[in-house]
This record gives C-alpha cells, structure tokens and sequence, in this order.
C-alpha cells in the first residue's frame, strides 16, 4: 500500500505572499531532492472574465486540480505544496476532493497590512485591479480569521522567505528525504 502523499495548502490574504512561500517550500524540497509537486491555483484558474456564480474561477481552478491530480500522483509525488486564497470553508473540502489520496494541511501566511500594501503595489502592473486588491486584502484577512480554517499559521513579516520555510516545514513535521 502506498503512502499517502502529505500536501500543504497554503492560504493568505493577497499580497501576504502565499505564492512566494510556497516556491520557497518547493526550493527546500527540491535541494533536498524529495519528489512533489507545486501548484498554484491561481495558475488553474486564469480564466477571464469569471462567471457570475465563480467571479474569481475557484471552482475552474478545483476542477483542473482534479484533472492534473492524477499525472503527479503516477509520476509518484511524496509531497504536494499548494498557494490558494481560500474565502470559503468549503474550498477546503473542494480541495481535499481534488487531491485524492492525500493528507492535507492548511497553512495560514499573514503579514501586516501595510506589508502587503506594499507588495502589491510593487507587483500590480494595472491601476484598477491595484486598487480592488488593496480594497479587498484586508477585508479577506478579516475573513480568513473568521474562518479559523488552518492548522497554524507562519509570520510573513520581513524575515526572509527561507526561514519562514522552513518553519513551516519543521511545524509541519516533513522531515528530510
């Protein structure tokens, strides 16, 4: 019988940098030649404009999970890093559905708002979508502390990415390959 494959989600406001940490993870994993896989589920969901019942493409983004799943699992995954903006418990099931076989573990990212501000400021190239995402951060971290979906969660304060890496790794209990 297979192991299970241990996946970590992710999850933060925007601009809290769940994509950054992540792709560090992934580094670690790689330099210590585990065999995983990252998926950003933005990257799933590109898709414009959404729909009106899937504004943001969730539900495009959980069902093209689904549909790639399977390729990691052949290629033989031990581990799977995921950066998603979860505004819903129920994204956690819609997941967990889409990544059968796995263990999942939520993982919360928060920095202060003016930190994220800033970086978004220093990555959003269009006037309009700066501005939604400045308006909408601090309301979906509002929200995220409402939902309590993590099993902890990882100061993304200024430290550098590595070391809240590998904290994350280390809470996570992903030992060395």
């Amino acid at each position: 019988m297979r192991t299970p494959i241990r996946a970590v989600l992710i999850t933060g406001t925007i601009g809290a940098g769940k994509t950054a940490l992540a792709e560090e993870i992934s580094l670690v994993l790689h330099e210590r030649e585990d065999l995983h896989a990252l998926i950003d589920l933005d990257g799933l969901s590109q898709c414009y404009p959404g729909l009106p019942h899937d504004p943001y493409n969730a539900r495009l983004g959980f069902a093209n999970l689904a549909a790639v799943w399977p390729n990691f699992v052949a290629r033989g995954i031990r581990y799977a890093v995921l950066a998603h903006l979860v505004e819903r418990a129920s994204e956690i099931d819609e997941i967990s559905g889409a990544i059968t076989g796995a263990e999942l573990t939520v993982v919360r990212v928060v920095a202060p708002p003016e930190l994220c501000a800033t970086r978004l400021r220093a990555r959003e190239i269009s006037p309009s979508i700066l501005e939604r995402h400045l308006r909408r951060s601090p309301v979906l971290d509002r929200n995220l502390d409402e939902l309590g979906i993590e099993e902890f969660a990882v100061s993304n304060d200024g430290r550098p990415i590595r070391d809240i890496a590998l904290e994350a790794l280390a809470r996570l209990g992903w030992p060395r390959a």
